[in-house]
């Protein structure tokens, strides 16, 4: 594999942000960089070139910020590993903790409840799916809808998405679900549509 057959590049022109995480650039001078690079601490990764740091992350319970001089040459196949490694991880981190939260809360609000929530990568264009048994499963990508999405969408008599309905509101979907028996004898309903938005080209690759 080489630079060229990466469908994208992660660089400071990526803007992520939903109400569960945002993605934040920083430049910084490179003798600065360098020595910042020299404390460790949990939640700080740091990428190096010939042991001198080009790239430094850190994660917290909403933000990954990414610290890089102005020399930072994004255009590397192992930089950019290397970033898809430390955004999946932040996105998938993420994910677990809020979606599950704020999907009981909606079911407070709306009345609904499902037997258990779980996290997990799903197929392509899937936002979820809620199981005979009234199990609900998310993608992790589903926290990264941003908020110009939310509330869009138009829904079938059942309350699923219409097939020609646009991106949905982030759980609102499993939330009308929850407390539905899927129909026709199915096993899984399959809740989620395509969305063409960057952020679904940048996620767990």
């Amino acid at each position: 594999m080489t630079i060229h057959d990466l469908p994208y590049l992660i660089n400071p022109s990526l803007r992520m942000s939903s109400p569960y995480l945002q993605v934040r650039w920083h430049t910084i001078g490179q003798e600065l960089l360098r020595h910042e690079a020299l404390f460790a601490t949990p939640e700080r990764q740091v990428y190096t070139v010939g042991g001198k740091c080009e790239v430094m992350c850190e994660a917290s319970e909403k933000f990954l910020d990414l610290y890089y001089a102005f020399s930072t040459d994004f255009n590397r196949l192992r930089i950019q590993q290397w970033l898809r490694r430390q955004l999946r991880d932040f996105i998938v981190r993420t994910a677990e903790q809020a979606l599950p939260a704020r999907l009981h809360e909606l079911e407070r609000q709306k009345n609904l409840y499902c037997k258990r929530v779980t996290v997990r990568k799903l197929r392509k264009n899937v936002l979820g799916l809620c199981s005979h048994s009234g199990e609900i499963t998310l993608p992790p990508k589903a926290g990264t809808i941003p908020p110009t999405h939310v509330g869009r969408g138009d829904a079938s008599r059942d309350g699923a998405p219409s097939a020609s309905s646009p991106p949905q509101v982030l759980l609102a979907i499993p939330v009308s679900a929850a407390g539905r028996r899927c129909h026709g004898g199915e096993d899984e309903k399959r809740l989620g549509l395509h969305r063409e938005a960057q952020h679904d080209r940048v996620l767990l690759k």
